[in-house]
């Protein structure tokens, strides 16, 4: 059996060539690095506000909030007193007004909790539903291509090395764009948490536009902006894929039905066609790489999009 360092050295290629790929196509043509990143972080964030010195510091601004919240009644009738507009109405609006504002302080985390679930859900759904990234979340198809990269010489993969290679720091660029995002919006959630029974304690403005309301649907567009991400990434991949050519994504999804236990060294180099943009599918290595380009610029503006929805 050959133990030659050169050979050695083909495998250690060959395997990070394989990291490269993997990391490429769930870059480009999935949301599967958006997904797993915010997903991380949205448990930490469960876990802190588990947290014991978190509920401690929550419990104090529990009770400033309440007395915030009473202080913020007592001017509005003493405004309302002043401007000789007080009646039945009035007394029954405000006290109502009075008891939501103490049920959300004293139910304050949970509601954000809820609110955090329910965008996590949200952008799962919509990464199922997109349907591209079962590819390598299947182990058997990374042994079938990397198996199939074994057949494929080093001389003749070399022109596809510079391309993946670049493609591979675009990609973590975005990656790591990402996981900023994600961090940002977790560190965001986890002091408007904190804050929230003083932030919702003022109710008695006009309807809508109190500022307990708009506290409540900042923290709702921040649980939005996980979905939001997803969405942006899976309409960029879409442009991809389409970009790279209808010819490609049906010689992936034929790489998805193959059998076997290795990629043929055909299957192989149509697949790196196909995620490259080169060979057969034409040279749109470049257009797609501007496209991720874009996606990382759409992904810093998500927040003030999910703000918009909000209607913050």
């Amino acid at each position: 059996r050959d133990r030659s360092p050169s050979r050695g050295l083909g495998d250690v290629y060959k395997r990070q060539l394989l990291s490269w790929i993997v990391e490429i196509y769930n870059g480009l043509f999935t949301s599967t690095s958006v997904l797993k990143t915010f997903t991380t972080y949205d448990e930490l964030f469960s876990k802190i506000m588990k947290d014991s010195r978190f509920t401690n510091i929550v419990a104090v601004v529990t009770t400033v909030g309440v007395s915030v919240m009473i202080l913020y009644f007592l001017i509005d009738m003493a405004d309302k007193a002043s401007s000789k507009n007080i009646n039945y109405e009035y007394f029954i609006k405000t006290f109502i007004k009075l008891a939501l504002a103490y049920m959300l302080i004293t139910n304050s985390m949970t509601i954000i909790q809820y609110m955090v679930s329910a965008g996590s859900a949200l952008a799962k759904e919509l990464s199922a539903a997109e349907g591209g990234n079962s590819f390598f979340a299947d182990p058997a198809k990374v042994s079938m291509l990397k198996k199939g990269l074994k057949k494929v010489g080093i001389i003749d993969s070399v022109g596809y090395l510079l391309k993946i290679l670049i493609s591979y720091l675009v990609v973590m660029v975005s990656n790591i764009s990402v996981m900023f995002i994600a961090i940002s919006r977790i560190v965001e959630l986890s002091v408007r948490a904190m804050f929230a029974p003083v932030g919702v304690a003022d109710l008695f403005g006009d309807g809508n536009h109190a500022a307990g309301i708009r506290y409540l649907k900042k923290i709702f567009a921040l649980a939005l902006q996980f979905a939001l991400a997803v969405i942006i990434t899976d309409c960029v991949a879409l442009l991809i894929q389409w970009k790279v050519g209808p010819d490609a994504v049906k010689a992936i999804s034929d790489l998805k039905a193959a059998t076997g236990n290795s990629f043929s060294k055909k299957e192989t180099i149509a697949f790196l066609d196909a995620i490259t943009g080169s060979g057969k599918f034409g040279s749109t290595w470049l257009t797609c790489l501007g496209l991720t380009v874009t996606k990382i610029g759409l992904l810093f503006k998500s927040m003030s999009i999910a703000n918009d929805v909000a209607g913050v």
